[in-house]
């Protein structure tokens, strides 16, 4: 018995799959399989069953898997004490994080970060909040900045933390016949081609449900990269949606390329922008580090720009 082989069946219980843990430990698949295999044998006893939908634990696999899990919890203690004592911390960080983050708190969150641990290296990935829980659920990515409504719970084998509140607003260019407004309503919006996040996306799921109410909407395009959408939205007539929090930021905007319009509604319904880790998995100290930084950065832009927190209006 050793630590990997421990890894091993622990990340196969948290995933459900042999597949999902091969890709999160980046080991082959007949690796994990054979090394979980001798462990049987050497133990005598059947820690999983394997199935067409994944390999669940038995009853025993589940005793030896939580003795496991405390196991490597201290491992990650004494990992932590070492990396204290050292003053210094190494390793990779996944993170992935919706567009909004871009424009907003993440070049001052990992310079300051990269200044404090030079030997800490970043995977990011920008995507929608409907993937990044799933990624964070699976254990693809350490860390994920999503957005949930306000009238919604996160999914409970999630961890939480928020960082920003927004309400959504239009985008339109600035040779849209809407240019010269303030202000626009859902039913005038359904009369003009709509440029939206795709489904990963879960503000934009909300909005197309919101829309249907007034007709069918007219999808110009959908798309993950903000950056195209937000040229096709400056040089057409098209609408698109975005975070209050883009105000603040956003080049089109500072340019005057895109003209921000508030949207009339009839709820108070607001967007939380938060940070998320996966339940079961042990927080280290590199992870907790950087959600700190994180937080730290939201305050300083919070602060900076003044922005309103919608949980107190």
């Amino acid at each position: 018995m050793n630590i990997e082989q421990l890894k091993y069946i622990v990340e196969i219980f948290d995933t459900g799959s042999i597949t999902a843990a091969s890709k999160k430990l980046h080991v082959s698949q007949p690796n994990i399989s054979q090394s979980i295999i001798n462990l049987e044998k050497e133990l005598n006893i059947k820690l999983f069953e394997r199935s067409r939908t994944g390999a669940h634990a038995t009853d025993l696999g589940v005793l030896f898997i939580e003795k496991s899990k405390v196991i490597l919890d201290h491992l990650d203690d004494l990992q932590n004490i070492a990396q204290i004592e050292n003053d210094s911390l190494n390793g990779t960080l996944s993170l992935m994080i919706i567009p909004i983050i871009s424009i907003s708190i993440l070049s001052k969150t990992l310079n300051s970060f990269k200044s404090k641990y030079p030997g800490v290296q970043f995977e990011v990935t920008e995507d929608g909040s409907h993937h990044i829980l799933k990624c964070v659920i699976e254990g693809i990515a350490d860390i994920g900045i999503i957005t949930l409504r306000s009238d919604m719970e996160c999914d409970s084998r999630v961890h939480f933390e928020p960082l920003f509140t927004s309400k959504t607003i239009a985008y339109v260019g600035k040779n849209s016949p809407l240019a010269d407004k303030k202000e626009i309503s859902l039913s005038e919006v359904i009369d003009y081609p709509l440029v939206l996040f795709n489904e990963r996306y879960s503000t934009s799921n909300h909005l197309r449900h919101l829309l249907q109410k007034y007709g069918t909407p007219n999808i110009l395009f959908s798309s993950s990269n903000s950056d195209a959408m937000r040229n096709v939205i400056a040089e057409s007539t098209a609408i698109g949606f975005y975070s209050d929090i883009s105000l603040k930021t956003d080049p089109f905007i500072m340019n005057k390329d895109i003209i921000p319009l508030r949207i009339r509604s009839t709820t108070d319904v607001y967007s939380i922008y938060g940070i998320i880790t996966r339940k079961q998995s042990f927080r280290s100290l590199l992870i907790q580090k950087f959600i700190d930084e994180l937080k730290m950065q939201a305050e300083l832009f919070k602060q900076l720009h003044d922005l309103p927190d919608y949980s107190k209006i």
